[in-house]
Protein backbone atom coordinates (compact mmCIF):
# COMPACT_ATOMS: atom_id res chain seq x y z
CA UNK A 1 0.00 0.00 0.00
CA UNK A 2 2.05 3.45 -0.86
CA UNK A 3 2.35 5.41 2.26
CA UNK A 4 1.22 9.31 2.40
CA UNK A 5 4.28 11.31 2.40
CA UNK A 6 2.49 15.03 2.11
CA UNK A 7 4.02 16.28 5.25
CA UNK A 8 4.42 15.29 9.10
CA UNK A 9 3.48 17.50 11.89
CA UNK A 10 4.85 16.58 15.69
CA UNK A 11 1.24 17.22 16.63
CA UNK A 12 0.32 13.89 14.89
CA UNK A 13 2.12 12.06 16.97
CA UNK A 14 2.38 12.25 21.25
CA UNK A 15 6.36 11.51 21.53
CA UNK A 16 7.46 11.50 17.71
CA UNK A 17 10.96 11.52 18.15
CA UNK A 18 11.23 8.90 20.69
CA UNK A 19 11.88 6.59 17.78
CA UNK A 20 13.91 9.19 16.08
CA UNK A 21 16.12 10.38 18.49
CA UNK A 22 18.91 11.24 15.53
CA UNK A 23 16.73 13.20 13.45
CA UNK A 24 18.67 15.94 11.80
CA UNK A 25 17.03 19.32 11.54
CA UNK A 26 17.05 21.10 7.71
CA UNK A 27 16.10 24.37 5.87
CA UNK A 28 12.55 24.45 5.62
CA UNK A 29 11.87 22.69 8.66
CA UNK A 30 9.14 24.62 10.69
CA UNK A 31 9.84 24.10 14.71
CA UNK A 32 7.26 25.62 17.56
CA UNK A 33 9.35 26.88 20.43
CA UNK A 34 7.25 26.46 23.64
CA UNK A 35 7.90 28.78 26.32
CA UNK A 36 6.84 29.23 30.22
CA UNK A 37 7.90 32.19 32.12
CA UNK A 38 8.16 31.84 35.72
CA UNK A 39 8.27 35.06 36.47
CA UNK A 40 5.97 34.81 39.63
CA UNK A 41 8.78 32.32 41.14
CA UNK A 42 11.30 33.92 43.84
CA UNK A 43 14.45 34.23 42.66
CA UNK A 44 16.99 34.60 45.02
CA UNK A 45 20.01 34.32 42.93
CA UNK A 46 19.00 36.67 40.31
CA UNK A 47 22.49 38.30 39.27
CA UNK A 48 22.82 41.13 37.03
CA UNK A 49 24.43 41.09 33.92
CA UNK A 50 25.75 42.72 30.60
CA UNK A 51 23.09 44.75 28.94
CA UNK A 52 20.78 44.52 31.80
CA UNK A 53 19.52 48.26 33.02
CA UNK A 54 19.51 49.54 36.14
CA UNK A 55 18.43 52.16 38.57
CA UNK A 56 20.84 53.28 41.55
CA UNK A 57 18.27 55.62 43.69
CA UNK A 58 19.78 58.61 46.20
CA UNK A 59 16.44 59.36 47.61
CA UNK A 60 18.31 62.07 49.60
CA UNK A 61 20.26 63.58 47.10
CA UNK A 62 17.73 62.77 44.05
CA UNK A 63 20.00 64.59 41.20
CA UNK A 64 22.78 62.00 41.81
CA UNK A 65 20.44 59.04 40.87
CA UNK A 66 21.02 57.53 37.95
CA UNK A 67 19.82 54.51 34.91
CA UNK A 68 22.04 52.78 33.35
CA UNK A 69 23.00 49.68 30.99
CA UNK A 70 25.62 47.80 31.93
CA UNK A 71 28.25 48.08 29.70
CA UNK A 72 30.35 45.28 28.00
CA UNK A 73 32.90 45.34 30.86
CA UNK A 74 30.23 44.64 33.87
CA UNK A 75 30.79 48.26 34.75
CA UNK A 76 28.50 51.32 35.29
CA UNK A 77 29.89 54.81 36.37
CA UNK A 78 28.24 56.36 39.39
CA UNK A 79 28.98 60.02 40.90
CA UNK A 80 32.12 60.35 42.87
CA UNK A 81 33.15 56.87 42.69
CA UNK A 82 33.21 56.87 39.21
CA UNK A 83 33.43 52.88 37.77
CA UNK A 84 31.67 50.26 39.76
CA UNK A 85 31.50 46.51 38.45
CA UNK A 86 28.26 45.53 39.17
CA UNK A 87 28.10 42.48 36.77
CA UNK A 88 27.48 39.05 38.28
CA UNK A 89 26.15 40.59 41.60
CA UNK A 90 22.78 40.44 42.87
CA UNK A 91 20.85 43.90 43.64
CA UNK A 92 21.40 43.29 47.79
CA UNK A 93 25.25 42.76 47.24
CA UNK A 94 25.59 45.59 45.40
CA UNK A 95 23.32 48.08 47.28
CA UNK A 96 25.83 46.71 50.80
CA UNK A 97 29.06 47.56 48.88
CA UNK A 98 27.37 51.27 47.83
CA UNK A 99 26.55 51.70 50.99
CA UNK A 100 30.17 51.00 52.48
CA UNK A 101 31.08 52.83 49.42
CA UNK A 102 29.35 55.79 50.06
CA UNK A 103 29.80 56.40 53.89
CA UNK A 104 32.59 58.12 53.63
CA UNK A 105 31.53 60.48 51.43
CA UNK A 106 27.74 61.23 52.58
CA UNK A 107 26.52 60.08 56.50
CA UNK A 108 24.11 57.66 56.54
CA UNK A 109 24.04 56.88 52.74
CA UNK A 110 20.27 55.52 51.42
CA UNK A 111 20.42 53.77 48.69
CA UNK A 112 17.90 51.81 46.53
CA UNK A 113 19.01 49.56 43.47
CA UNK A 114 15.96 48.80 40.82
CA UNK A 115 15.98 46.79 37.87
CA UNK A 116 13.27 48.76 35.85
CA UNK A 117 13.39 47.28 32.57
CA UNK A 118 13.14 43.50 33.54
CA UNK A 119 9.36 43.71 33.65
CA UNK A 120 9.25 45.15 30.76
CA UNK A 121 11.18 42.75 29.05
CA UNK A 122 8.92 39.94 29.82
CA UNK A 123 5.78 41.97 28.69
CA UNK A 124 7.40 42.56 25.36
CA UNK A 125 8.43 38.84 24.98
CA UNK A 126 5.10 38.20 25.64
CA UNK A 127 3.57 40.36 23.50
CA UNK A 128 5.52 39.15 20.42
CA UNK A 129 4.04 35.20 20.78
CA UNK A 130 0.95 33.66 20.44
CA UNK A 131 -0.97 31.55 22.99
CA UNK A 132 -0.73 27.68 22.40
CA UNK A 133 -2.35 25.14 23.91
CA UNK A 134 0.73 23.92 25.76
CA UNK A 135 1.54 27.54 26.71
CA UNK A 136 3.30 30.54 24.71
CA UNK A 137 4.72 29.29 21.46
CA UNK A 138 6.35 30.58 18.28
CA UNK A 139 6.92 29.28 14.95
CA UNK A 140 10.01 29.43 12.98
CA UNK A 141 11.76 28.74 9.94
CA UNK A 142 15.24 26.81 9.14
CA UNK A 143 16.68 29.42 6.97
CA UNK A 144 18.54 28.73 4.03
CA UNK A 145 21.59 29.10 6.06
CA UNK A 146 20.82 26.59 8.61
CA UNK A 147 20.14 29.13 11.07
CA UNK A 148 16.89 30.39 13.17
CA UNK A 149 16.26 33.36 15.04
CA UNK A 150 14.42 33.06 18.27
CA UNK A 151 13.19 35.56 20.13
CA UNK A 152 15.77 37.50 22.61
CA UNK A 153 18.80 35.26 22.24
CA UNK A 154 18.96 35.50 18.16
CA UNK A 155 20.40 33.28 15.13
CA UNK A 156 21.20 29.75 16.14
CA UNK A 157 22.98 27.41 13.77
CA UNK A 158 20.12 24.70 13.69
CA UNK A 159 21.02 22.23 10.25
CA UNK A 160 22.55 19.09 10.83
CA UNK A 161 21.68 19.04 14.54
CA UNK A 162 19.06 16.93 16.47
CA UNK A 163 16.07 18.59 18.57
CA UNK A 164 18.01 17.52 21.75
CA UNK A 165 21.27 19.26 20.73
CA UNK A 166 19.58 22.91 19.82
CA UNK A 167 17.96 22.56 23.24
CA UNK A 168 20.63 22.10 25.26
CA UNK A 169 21.56 25.42 23.18
CA UNK A 170 18.57 27.39 23.65
CA UNK A 171 18.39 26.55 27.69
CA UNK A 172 21.95 28.16 28.04
CA UNK A 173 21.55 30.88 26.20
CA UNK A 174 17.48 31.61 27.59
CA UNK A 175 19.22 30.91 31.20
CA UNK A 176 21.86 33.75 30.69
CA UNK A 177 18.96 36.37 28.71
CA UNK A 178 16.14 35.98 31.38
CA UNK A 179 16.59 33.11 33.86
CA UNK A 180 12.84 32.42 34.81
CA UNK A 181 12.23 31.76 30.73
CA UNK A 182 11.75 27.86 29.70
CA UNK A 183 11.74 26.70 26.60
CA UNK A 184 11.02 23.55 24.74
CA UNK A 185 11.63 22.94 21.18
CA UNK A 186 9.41 20.37 18.92
CA UNK A 187 9.52 19.42 14.99
CA UNK A 188 6.36 20.72 13.46
CA UNK A 189 6.97 20.24 10.14
CA UNK A 190 9.65 18.78 8.64
CA UNK A 191 10.42 20.40 4.66
CA UNK A 192 12.13 16.61 3.55
CA UNK A 193 14.90 14.51 3.40
CA UNK A 194 16.61 12.49 0.51
CA UNK A 195 17.36 9.14 1.08
CA UNK A 196 19.67 6.83 -0.73
CA UNK A 197 18.16 3.27 -1.02
CA UNK A 198 20.17 0.12 -2.59
CA UNK A 199 20.69 -3.30 -2.18
CA UNK A 200 18.22 -6.11 -2.94
CA UNK A 201 15.48 -3.82 -3.43
CA UNK A 202 12.86 -3.23 -7.02
CA UNK A 203 13.41 0.38 -7.38
CA UNK A 204 16.65 1.32 -5.83
CA UNK A 205 17.56 5.39 -5.94
CA UNK A 206 17.61 8.43 -4.48
CA UNK A 207 13.92 9.32 -2.51
CA UNK A 208 12.29 12.41 -0.91
CA UNK A 209 10.76 12.08 2.21
CA UNK A 210 8.81 14.50 4.93
CA UNK A 211 9.35 13.35 7.41
CA UNK A 212 12.02 10.49 9.22
CA UNK A 213 11.49 6.98 8.17
CA UNK A 214 12.32 3.31 9.58
CA UNK A 215 14.12 1.10 7.41
CA UNK A 216 11.11 -0.80 7.15
CA UNK A 217 9.58 2.29 5.80
CA UNK A 218 12.03 3.33 3.55
CA UNK A 219 12.52 -0.15 1.41
CA UNK A 220 8.42 0.00 0.88
CA UNK A 221 9.49 3.12 -0.96
CA UNK A 222 12.45 1.03 -2.75
CA UNK A 223 9.37 -1.34 -4.16
CA UNK A 224 10.36 -4.10 -0.95
CA UNK A 225 12.58 -6.58 -1.17
CA UNK A 226 13.96 -9.02 -4.25
CA UNK A 227 14.38 -12.42 -3.62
Amino acid sequence: VPMGMESFSSSQAENPFDRFPHYRMVPGDILDVLYQIRSWEKRSSFRLEVDHTITVKFPQVPTLTETQKIRPDGKISLPYIDDVLVMGKTTAELKAELMETYASIFQAPEILILVPEFRARVEDFKKDLHTAPRGLSRLVTVRPDGYVTFPLIGDILVANKTLFEVRDEMAIKYEKAMPDLQSDLFLEKAAGSVVYISGKVRSPGAYTIKRPVSVLEAITLAGGHTY
